[in-house]
């Protein structure tokens, strides 16, 4: 009396296996979601102030200004996990839209700022601060039209756009119908 017998103590033994079983992989698939979101990608190449929202993408981007009438300050915001040869590359990617878009064939890099930059921030009690560190990259470009010297520090804007979209297979990317006809 009382007692299950030998099928039904197999069905129980089963059903049991089977709750565990589900579960172990709610578990593991629960730790995976939740590693996946501590994961970080780099910095898309983007502007860093989204032009339909007019607000600061979240994980950096590009700024530019012209500053004086045919030159420009270009910057590149990484976030912490962006690399800093990324960096540098999306800087003079930029550059080379810049020029581009204004229907200019070359750039000449008149200074260029690369360097590490950090951020400290307060944590908790166990840990006071917490210091984020990241690469920065900071030129000042004069664009040129079709210049009569080839200097070091002068980029053909059509060779170095079309080098560093494949580098980093950018060519998905939507470009304004004035860019796509200055790479042509």
């Amino acid at each position: 009396m009382g007692l299950l017998s030998p099928s039904a103590r197999g069905d129980l033994i089963a059903n049991v296996q089977q709750i565990f079983m589900k579960t172990k992989l709610i578990t593991i698939l629960s730790g995976l979601i939740l590693l996946s979101g501590c994961m970080t990608l780099e910095t898309p190449y983007r502007p860093y102030i989204d032009p339909a929202t007019g607000k600061s993408a979240s994980g950096g981007g590009y700024v530019d200004k012209e500053i004086r009438e045919g030159v420009y300050e270009v910057e590149f915001q990484p976030n912490g996990h962006t690399k800093k040869q990324k960096t540098e590359d999306f800087t003079l990617l930029r550059a080379a839209e810049i020029t581009l878009l204004n229907g200019m064939t070359h750039f000449k890099i008149l200074d260029w700022d690369r360097g590490i930059t950090s951020y400290s921030k307060p944590a908790n009690f166990v840990e006071p601060t917490i210091t984020t560190t990241w690469n920065v990259s900071k030129m000042e470009i004069e664009i040129l039209n079709k210049p009569k010297t080839n200097g070091s520090e002068i980029y053909d804007a059509k060779k170095v756009y079309g080098e560093l979209k494949l580098k980093y297979e950018l060519d998905k990317l939507v470009e304004p119908a004035d860019l796509r006809d200055a790479t042509r």
